[in-house]
């Protein structure tokens, strides 16, 4: 008994400080297999696969090429028939940048042990037919020094009838954070 009277009042002062206790929410149908409650818990665990170079959570975390191809990408603005540009190609070009950012982050995340503390989406979010976009997403993190930094592991999120995907991963290092 004394658990769970406990874990109330730590929940509620990690929720206040920005430390997690996201209520999971019920997916809903439309939800793509593998999707996330939140940003948070995105944000969460792209920064524990980055610390454990566990490249099957870093991909689980994103949208599939099927997803991709047969749900987002007839959606975009670039998958106009005026604009000409190849699904296959657009795929291809994210996961050619996705792989080349994980080459070069995974590194710098694994000898630098963070604390997660808060994810933010600061730009608009874009709404289409069956799903929106977050843009400009960051990760606030803490060092073991105590720092308090700030990185776009990924900038935008896909949501979906409840669920998050990462479209990809991007190699920008971190930075102290401007806040």
């Amino acid at each position: 008994m004394a658990f769970h009277s406990n874990l109330i009042p730590a929940c509620l002062l990690a929720c206040l400080l920005g430390t997690g206790c996201d209520r999971p929410q019920p997916l809903g149908e439309h939800a793509f297999p593998g999707s996330l409650p939140s940003v948070e818990a995105l944000a969460r665990d792209a920064l524990r696969g980055l610390a454990a170079s566990d490249a099957m959570l870093l991909d689980r975390l994103r949208l599939t090429k099927t997803e991709h191809n047969e749900v987002v990408w007839p959606e975009l603005p670039a998958s106009a028939p005026e604009i000409g540009f190849p699904v296959d190609f657009a795929w291809s070009n994210i996961q050619l940048r996705n792989e080349s950012a994980l080459e070069r982050v995974t590194g710098w995340y694994r000898s630098n042990p963070v604390r997660y503390q808060v994810a933010e989406c600061r730009g608009e979010t874009q709404a289409f037919a069956t799903f929106r976009v977050h843009t400009d997403c960051w990760v606030l993190f803490l060092t073991i020094r105590g720092e308090l930094l700030e990185a776009q592991l990924f900038k935008d999120v896909l949501e979906r009838d409840g669920g998050f995907k990462i479209f990809r991963y991007y190699d920008e290092l971190p930075r102290r954070t401007r806040l």
